[in-house]
């Protein structure tokens, strides 16, 4: 793939892409559906009929860690280009062995967290039943059908007030990535006349940028921030909301990708030489075989017998 012109970006994108494409087969696979207010869901995808509550709740970690790896993975994106194009005496900070360390503690950290607190929630199908009848009486009962049922104890009121805080965590990220998203586009309008790195061959670069991050504002945190806020509130009737909003989530990745090769000529070109070789194979051998000539009669040896022959 010829994308030396892209320089680090490329792994930047690459990362983003991989996590935006595992979040959305997980959400895929999963098909959650929220039964809000209360704490709990259900598959109703592939695995709809043969899920049990533990599997139900390791494919919600895989999401939750998925989710997290994608947002800050576009954040980390944004933050290469902004630095890259305008401020390039910032490299040294972006690319050294202290902000590579430090990303991947908070990630690990990241990863940790979710990982304990919903193996710490995990039950069986009996166990969530009971927390159910004891929370909720005969609420969520017509639900009991569903073998993948997971249910999350409020714990008094705790767990409503972690996933409140949740709720703000996400609108400060949010506000933080709307805030580089202000930053590059007022410097893109500063320099545009001036820096010939923006007129030319950053410019697709930097519009996929901004594009992209648009994209995890309304395709991701619009779907999260919604249910932590009607989790953490415990706002009635808002099931049919979320799980539409959450439909948003589940495109991300391939309207990740779509943007990735609109606005990148090298992933563009290469994807399109690729299609054009496919189809040029598939053409050929099209005609061969509607020509009604068998294969070995347009052999390489076969010819050559034939030549000699007419010579003799």
């Amino acid at each position: 793939m010829h994308s030396k012109s892209l320089g680090t970006f490329k792994y930047y994108l690459l990362n983003q892409t991989i996590w935006a494409q595992l979040l959305e087969t997980v959400i895929t696979v999963y098909s959650p559906v929220f039964l809000c207010p209360y704490i709990s869901g259900f598959q109703s995808g592939f695995l709809r009929t043969v899920a049990s509550p533990q599997l139900t709740n390791i494919l919600s970690i895989f999401g939750y860690c998925f989710f997290i790896n994608t947002v800050l993975g576009v954040f980390l994106s944004l933050l290469n280009r902004l630095i890259f194009t305008f401020h390039p005496n910032l490299k040294r900070y972006l690319h050294n062995k202290y902000t590579f360390a430090g990303i991947i503690v908070l990630h690990l950290t990241m990863h940790f967290l979710v990982a304990i607190l919903m193996l710490n929630t995990m039950e069986d199908a009996i166990g969530e039943r009971k927390i159910i009848i004891a929370e909720t009486q005969n609420a969520l009962q017509q639900f009991f059908k569903e073998p993948s049922l997971i249910y999350v104890s409020e714990y008094g009121g705790f767990t409503r007030l972690a996933i409140s805080a949740l709720f703000f965590l996400i609108v400060i990220f949010n506000c933080i990535l709307l805030f580089c998203v202000t930053v590059f586009i007022i410097n893109v309008v500063l320099h545009r006349k001036t820096s010939r790195t923006i007129s030319n061959s950053a410019s697709p670069l930097i519009v996929s940028s901004l594009v992209q991050s648009f994209l995890c504002l309304t395709l991701l945190f619009l779907p999260a921030g919604c249910l932590t806020f009607v989790w953490g509130f415990r706002i009635e009737n808002s099931a049919n909301v979320v799980n539409a909003l959450f439909f948003l989530a589940n495109i991300h990745g391939t309207v990740d990708m779509f943007c990735i090769l609109i606005f990148v000529k090298p992933y563009r070109s290469y994807c399109y030489k690729l299609f054009s070789r496919v189809g040029r194979k598939v053409t050929g051998q099209s005609s061969i075989e509607s020509s009604g000539v068998p294969m070995m009669m347009i052999s390489p040896v076969n010819v050559k017998n034939v030549t000699v022959g007419y010579i003799r």
